[in-house]
């Protein structure tokens, strides 16, 4: 690919002195345009060597499990009062300044990751010593990052013989004289040892601190583009086998600089991940010519800007679209840029990634507002980050500091398209920026949920440290298959009261419940019961009942379930059946378990139950809500340690009532499904996004009995995407929640699928046929 060096967009007035707003960027990784949820049929790209689950934490964990950081960065740099004046950048050594609120309002939109992009603590010019300004400051950011619950990375954009003007040495002349000019760090080995020593000092302070998530050793590395005399003249290479063909093993080289970085913070911090870009402003294109240090904790990365011509036009001047065809690599012929031709691009990174077997994060990313089709570019952009596994952190999050917002804020996308706005407005670009970062879901304060976790008697483990757990209602359940729970690993098993079952009221349910309470390894046992169907097989069922009669029994199974039967939930008669003196929650109590696992509260929203609900004259979801309210309190009152889990609803966690009520969630078929009486028994991907429901595509990529189940049940769950489960599931972890998915498959691809990306989530996933009438063993 023909690259051109690195030019800026002119600011007009005080505007040009953060230029560096449009200027952190490069020419490099493409993207391919992927959804927000994954890929249900095939498994992800590995994002790196190793993968640690998040039961325990584990900050290297962050960036191997999948995406997990979806956030933004942030900018400062030193103010220079007779350059910035007493307003545009603040009256703080550094600027521009933030508040809390700023960051309060990041997380409130879904972000949990800040990257900080900030003036090293050593000071520029020799002798290289701590600036305490520099150190207050960011001590003051983490501060306020760590209270708006959202993890960081150091990010040092200046240090020893290297100043802020690195980022746009060619305005020599405009606004600054050529005395700011610093690059010296490439050719002054003092300097780059003193880099070394700011690092050491840097990582020995910060390495305990709870929310430190990676330390990046040098923004966007350039010593192949430097305008600093105290270098040379001018160094101006783009073509990365050119230059390292010629400073290969010089002070230029970064390669021979960053491992030794790293090794002076492994001296003193053995754990917190490392961060390395390349040189060339960390593009892609120079990504290959990174050599792996071979610390097993470290991430490398690149700045995604590409194809610039179209990602920084100016609002004056623009000429390119998204999508649409131009000159996107200077080789003097159109391309078609899209999201293939992103994809493409970024097939270095797949490489880089795959033949050294590490991580690959993207740490600056972004878009001017005002180009026509940026929230497309944006949507292609970072669903490839998601395709790939990749952490990801946006080009820029602007404080409300109006001096400086009222000029520059060509990234700020709350603003919108309009180049003369200066307000928020809602606009389709941040709408995509937040559906991504609304899959977050790991932040520090759900990393130390477990610190204040229930221990039961100091055996059985509350929910919240439930890691694996098993879902099998066999009416049938035979003394080996109890053996093969008792002897697992499973955390938590949901059973059948199979007493409830008309050819098994003697079966010794509180013996099964023991053992499996007092196994070596204890499990929560929670009974299986479904609050919002009939079922004509349990012992409540009167012979003469059918739809209709008696008249709360109000349809047929809406899947095509044999034998269960919506009902109006709200009749008396139905709530004496399980709150009765004898009723089966009382039966429920007495055989030991541990809570109560409620299915079908779905059932406000069936046609038939909802068609009842209005001749009566009440809220169905309403009433669903109090309906769980009341065996919530029935069986708390009688086990105060019992634990209540809704399945299935998920919408209903947006109600305070609701949620107090429960102690956990778990939702069905969040990304595979299955049919009615198990056929067919699994591995049907649901629409990844809604956008995705009931096209000819998506019915066209199912099997032909997966297709079945899609033409013959308009209101099955094939009809409804996986975004909307995550949305709402989302809530609910947000809420303090622990959630619980339960998918249908059997493909061990599919299956292994699941189990990554739930656990990704910072969900507790369980795979099984539909019937749920088997034993399998814990997937770790």
């Amino acid at each position: 690919m023909t690259t051109q060096p690195r030019r800026f967009l002119s600011m007009l007035g005080a505007a040009c002195l953060l230029i560096s707003q449009l200027t952190c960027v490069t020419n490099i990784l493409p993207v391919d345009t992927t959804l927000p949820s994954p890929d249900p049929t095939a498994p992800p790209v590995a994002a790196g060597p190793t993968s640690i689950p998040l039961d325990t934490f584990d900050k290297w964990a962050l960036w191997t499990n999948g995406t997990q950081l979806r956030g933004a960065n942030i900018y400062q740099r030193r103010v220079y009062p007779e350059l910035d004046g007493p307003e545009f950048m603040g009256s703080d050594p550094v600027g521009p300044p933030y508040t809390q609120e700023d960051f309060d309002r990041l997380a409130t939109l879904g972000s949990n990751y800040v990257n900080i992009s900030h003036p090293g603590l050593f000071s520029e010019e020799p002798p290289y010593t701590l600036d305490q300004d520099i150190q207050a400051n960011l001590d003051r950011l983490l501060e306020m990052i760590e209270q708006a619950d959202m993890f960081a990375v150091i990010s040092f954009r200046t240090g020893p013989g290297r100043s802020e003007f690195t980022f746009f040495w060619d305005e020599v002349g405009d606004w600054f004289d050529e005395s700011y000019l610093n690059d010296s760090v490439w050719g002054d080995r003092a300097a780059q040892d003193s880099w070394a020593e700011m690092w050491r000092y840097t990582a020995e302070r910060y390495r305990d601190h709870p929310i430190v998530v990676g330390y990046d050793l040098m923004v966007e590395p350039n010593s192949n583009e430097v305008g600093s005399s105290v270098v040379d003249d001018l160094l101006e290479m783009w073509d990365p086998d050119e230059f390292y063909a010629e400073y290969s093993g010089t002070l230029y080289d970064w390669n021979q600089l960053y491992p030794r970085i790293s090794t002076a913070i492994r001296e003193v911090d053995a754990e917190t991940p490392i961060l390395i870009g390349g040189n060339g402003y960390s593009g892609v294109e120079w990504l290959p010519h990174l050599v792996p240090t071979g610390d097993p904790l470290t991430i490398y990365t690149a700045h995604q800007y590409a194809p610039y011509l179209y990602t920084h036009q100016w609002w004056e001047e623009v000429e390119n679209t998204y999508p649409g065809a131009f000159d996107a690599d200077w080789d003097g012929i159109d391309d078609w840029v899209d999201r293939d031709w992103l994809d493409d691009f970024l097939t270095t990174v797949d490489e880089f990634a795959a033949e050294h077997n590490v991580p690959v994060a993207v740490n600056e990313f972004g878009v001017v507002r005002w180009v026509p089709g940026a929230d497309k570019f944006m949507d292609d952009l970072m669903g490839l980050f998601e395709q790939r596994g990749m952490n990801h952190a946006l080009w820029l999050w602007d404080p409300a500091w109006e001096p400086l917002a009222e000029e520059v804020n060509a990234f700020n996308f709350r603003l919108g398209p309009d180049p003369y706005n200066t307000e928020e407005a809602r606009n389709e670009l941040q709408e995509v920026i937040v559906q991504y970062w609304s899959q977050n879901t790991v932040r520090p304060s759900t990393l130390s949920r477990s610190d204040s976790a229930l221990d039961r008697e100091g055996s059985i483990p509350h929910l919240v440290n439930v890691t694996h757990w098993l879902y099998l209602i066999d009416v049938n359940l035979d003394g080996g298959t109890v053996e093969q729970i008792a002897s697992s690993e499973y955390d938590m098993v949901v059973l059948d009261f199979i007493p409830s079952e008309e050819y098994n009221t003697d079966y010794a349910m509180a013996e099964v419940v023991t053992q499996l309470d007092t196994a070596s390894h204890p499990k929560l046992v929670l009974a299986y019961i479904d609050v919002g169907e009939a079922e004509s097989y349990r012992t409540y069922w009167e012979d003469w009942w059918e739809v209709g009669e008696p008249e709360w029994i109000v349809g047929e199974d809406p899947d095509g379930w044999a034998e269960n039967y919506p009902v109006a939930y709200w009749y008396d008669e139905w709530h004496e059946i399980w709150l009765g003196e004898d009723g089966i929650l009382q039966q429920i109590v007495d055989a030991g378990f541990d809570g109560v696992y409620l299915d079908w509260i779905e059932a406000y929203s069936d046609e038939n139950v909802v068609e009842v609900a209005e001749r009566d004259g009440v809220d169905p979801v309403q009433e669903m809500i109090w309906w769980v309210e009341d065996i919530s309190d029935y069986v708390k009152s009688r086990c105060p340690d019992c634990l209540v889990i809704g399945q299935n609803a998920a919408e209903l966690v947006e109600y305070d009532d609701y949620v107090e009520a429960i102690d956990g969630i778990a939702q069905e078929q969040v990304w595979f499904d299955g049919g009615a009486d198990n056929d067919p028994p699994g591995d049907c991907p649901l629409p990844r996004t809604e956008a995705e429901v009931d096209t000819v595509t998506y019915r066209n990529s199912l099997s032909p009995d997966c297709r079945r189940q899609y033409d013959e049940y308009p209101d099955s769950t094939l009809h409804i995407s996986s975004e909307e489960y995550l949305y709402y599931l989302t809530i609910a972890l947000n809420k303090g929640l622990p959630v619980f998915t339960v998918d249908y498959a059997l493909d061990p691809e599919n299956v292994g699928w699941v189990y990554r990306t739930s656990r990704g989530l910072g969900f507790v996933p369980f795979v099984s046929s539909r019937a749920l009438d088997r034993y399998v063993e814990p997937v770790h």
